[in-house]
C-alpha cells in the first residue's frame, strides 16, 4: 500500500514539475520578443540629443548589445567591435548578418576614424537599422 502512494506523490511531483518547467519557457519565449528594441527610435532620440558622430556610436554600441543577448551570447567585454560582429554573424541568418555589416562598415571611419557622418551615412545607417529591426521583429514573433 505504501509503495503504491509513493508511486503516486512521485509521479505528481514529477508532473507538476515538468508543468512549472514547460511553463518557465514560455515566459523566456514570451520575454524574449519583448527585449527587441526600437533602435531607429533610439537612434533618433541620440540624434536629437547629442551630435551625428555620438548617435551613430552609441546606437551600434546598443544594437550589439541587444543582439548578443537575442543570441543569448556571453561575450567578452575584451573584443573588438569586429570581434561581436564576427560572432553574431556566425549565430544569425544572413539576412542579419548582411545588414549588421553594412552597419559596420559605417560605424567604423566614424568610431575609428574620427570623422563626422554625412548625411548620406545618417540615412543609409537609419535605413539599415531600420531593416534590421524588422527582421529581428520577425524572428522573434513580433509584428511590425
Amino acid at each position: 500500500m505504501w509503495i503504491l502512494t509513493d508511486v503516486i506523490l512521485a509521479a505528481i511531483i514529477i508532473s507538476l514539475t515538468l508543468r512549472l518547467l514547460r511553463l518557465i519557457k514560455r515566459r523566456e519565449v514570451n520575454k524574449a520578443s519583448e527585449e527587441v528594441v526600437r533602435w531607429t527610435a533610439a537612434f533618433d532620440q541620440l540624434l536629437k540629443e547629442n551630435d551625428n558622430s555620438t548617435a551613430v556610436k552609441e546606437t551600434f554600441k546598443i544594437l550589439l548589445s541587444d543582439l548578443e543577448r537575442l543570441a543569448k551570447l556571453k561575450l567578452s567585454k575584451n573584443l573588438t567591435s569586429m570581434e561581436v560582429v564576427d560572432k553574431l554573424c556566425a549565430k544569425f541568418p544572413d539576412r542579419i548578418s548582411e545588414r549588421l555589416i553594412e552597419l559596420y562598415e559605417i560605424y567604423e571611419p566614424i568610431r575609428f576614424g574620427g570623422r563626422s557622418p554625412s548625411r548620406e551615412d545618417i540615412w543609409r545607417f537609419r535605413s539599415k537599422l531600420d531593416e534590421l529591426e524588422k527582421i529581428c521583429g520577425e524572428i522573434v514573433g513580433e509584428p511590425r
